[in-house]
């Protein structure tokens, strides 16, 4: 089943976003002077969340994003499969849910990644996983156009970190939502409008996840998963 058009509550989407998305922005900000580039960043939009110190590159395959690159960021056409960057140019790589839209070459992108970054960079990924239920269930019957598209493969959350622990140090991680991040899509659909009382209870039922995330066992389940991934001896 295909849904379009995809409608959300913009309030909702802000807050679940700045949950997991803090995380490398503050990473980023306290780099200081850095060639950052923005692996699938569409127009660049997230430029400018980052330290004005950033040298930012939006790397897309898509022209038209290009075109319409915003100011702060310098669009380039080129595929995470064969980084248009010479090597050990790149102080940060952001790969924000990319990389499950290249999943059988994975070896590829790392190799790719590990050549173009410098000795004392760092990879920032953001994934989603394969087992959340909400993910699994909208992927599976409830298709949004523009959305979810046919090659994307979401991982595992450990066996992506192995694979990633192949090719990098895997310093810092994180696991984010079970259940939570699909209430934006819900009042979205129905046409409600969250109030303050819908954003201090979804703060709580955050903070219960992020709880729960802790163990292993629901690490598995977790809608999306943050590596930050550095280059050197491997342990």
């Amino acid at each position: 089943m295909s849904v379009s058009p995809f409608k959300r509550d913009e309030a909702l989407v802000n807050l679940l976003a700045d949950h997991v998305n803090r995380k490398y922005v503050d990473e980023i900000r306290s780099y200081g002077k850095t060639v950052l580039v923005d692996v699938g960043g569409k127009t660049g939009d997230w430029s400018k969340c980052f330290n004005k110190d950033c040298l930012v590159y939006n790397l897309e395959v898509n022209e038209g994003y290009i075109d319409n690159t915003v100011d702060g960021s310098i669009g380039v056409y080129g595929d995470v499969r064969c980084i248009p960057f010479d090597d050990e140019s790149v102080d940060i790589f952001l790969c924000r849910a990319v990389l499950h839209h290249v999943a059988g070459d994975l070896d590829v992108v790392c190799e790719e990644l590990c050549r173009c970054l410098k000795s004392d960079g760092m990879v920032l990924v953001v994934e989603p996983c394969k087992f959340n239920p909400v993910g699994w269930v909208g992927r599976r019957f409830f298709r949004i156009e523009g959305f979810h598209e046919d090659d994307e493969h979401p991982f595992n959350p450990f066996r992506l970190k192995s694979k990633l622990g192949e090719y990098f140090r895997v310093v810092d991680s994180g696991h984010y939502f079970l259940l939570s991040y699909c209430l934006d899509f819900v009042y979205g659909y129905l046409g409600l409008k969250s109030g303050s009382f819908t954003r201090w209870f979804l703060k709580r039922v955050l903070s219960f996840e992020q709880f729960l995330l802790r163990f292993r066992f629901f690490q598995l389940f977790s809608g999306y998963v943050y590596f930050k991934c550095v280059k050197g001896d491997l342990l």
